[in-house]
């Protein structure tokens, strides 16, 4: 989201100044120039963001906003893919279950929240 806009395209998102990158907290060489971060497919050699359960947990894919208000005051947010597990009845109202029958559905996360902070630029 970008001053409250959803649905923006590359080029929109780029204009803006908002900006992918990538870091490997084990791997000194990924944290490069002014924003300690890499091309993400320097990263990411595969082009896929992988499921943070079975990928590697170091792997950080990064969404720059160099003029957002997060309230945390960093500039960045971490883009994660996890696959929440769930069953129609069978789960007795929890939110997770793994189970034969159980449906698989895939999601992106922004740091904790199912949608991204919003960046707000002039």
């Amino acid at each position: 989201m970008v001053n409250g806009k959803t649905n923006l395209t590359q080029n929109q998102l780029e204009e803006a100044g908002i900006t992918l990158c990538a870091r490997h907290t084990a791997k000194e060489e990924t944290y490069q120039g002014e924003a300690a971060c890499s091309k993400p497919e320097d990263v990411f050699p595969d082009g896929e963001l992988p499921d943070i359960m079975v990928g590697d947990s170091q792997a950080l894919l990064l969404v720059r906003c160099p003029t957002a208000s997060y309230s945390n005051g960093k500039d960045m947010q971490r883009v994660l893919c996890t696959k929440d597990y769930s069953s129609d009845e069978e789960n007795n109202g929890s939110s997770f279950s793994v189970g034969f029958d159980d449906k698989e559905e895939l999601n992106i996360r922004f740091d904790d929240a199912s949608q991204s902070a919003n960046c707000e630029t002039p």
